[in-house]
């Protein structure tokens, strides 16, 4: 039996050595890789049960991950992309997986990306209050919008664009909802 348990550690050992010998590749991957799953949810598998099996085989593979850290960027990065463009397939498969790496790494390494998902749900009830509004009425009929407000804190962060010019019927969107906001 004792023989056994000592290899199954230098089996360990060896898959985090192994896993680790890139520097930050294999974070980046598994990152990149549990994306494009949440991106394809279902449909991409065969089905949510044998997807949400996956995503427990690959948090297998990230306990051995020591660049945490960096496959919470990249992590956070992905996930920012696909709350904001509307691409993940199953808002249910998404909070699982922030679950399961909750439970590996804690709620620290979990609150930004929990406060993301409280931001696009109070965005979508800010967009449905606004579309209901006064302020919403005086827009011009053919114009499309969609707001979301973010924590600074929480999202990745990019450059600021200085030279950016907007057409005035955007400048007039944008002053309309501000004043949306700030009157609530």
């Amino acid at each position: 039996m004792h023989g056994n348990e000592d290899f199954d550690r230098a089996m360990r050992d060896a898959s985090e050595a192994f896993l680790n010998s890139r520097a930050s590749r294999p974070a980046e991957l598994i990152a990149k890789f549990i994306d494009a799953q949440l991106r394809t949810g279902a449909k991409g598998v065969g089905g949510e049960e044998e997807t949400e099996a996956l995503l427990e085989k690959v948090i297998v593979l990230f306990r051995f991950l020591s660049a945490k850290d960096v496959f919470e960027a990249f992590y956070k990065k992905d996930l920012a992309k696909r709350l904001l463009l509307g691409r993940s397939a199953s808002s249910d498969m998404e909070r699982s997986m922030i679950a399961k790496l909750k439970t590996e790494c804690g709620s620290n390494f979990t609150n930004k990306l929990e406060g993301m998902f409280k931001d696009i749900e109070l965005s979508k009830d800010l967009m449905a209050n606004f579309k209901q509004s006064r302020q919403f009425a005086a827009l011009p009929e053919d114009v499309e919008m969609n707001v979301h407000v973010l924590t600074t804190g929480y999202w990745p962060a990019y450059p600021a664009m200085k030279d950016l010019r907007l057409h005035e019927t955007m400048v007039q969107c944008r002053q309309t909802f501000e004043e949306f906001y700030f009157s609530k």
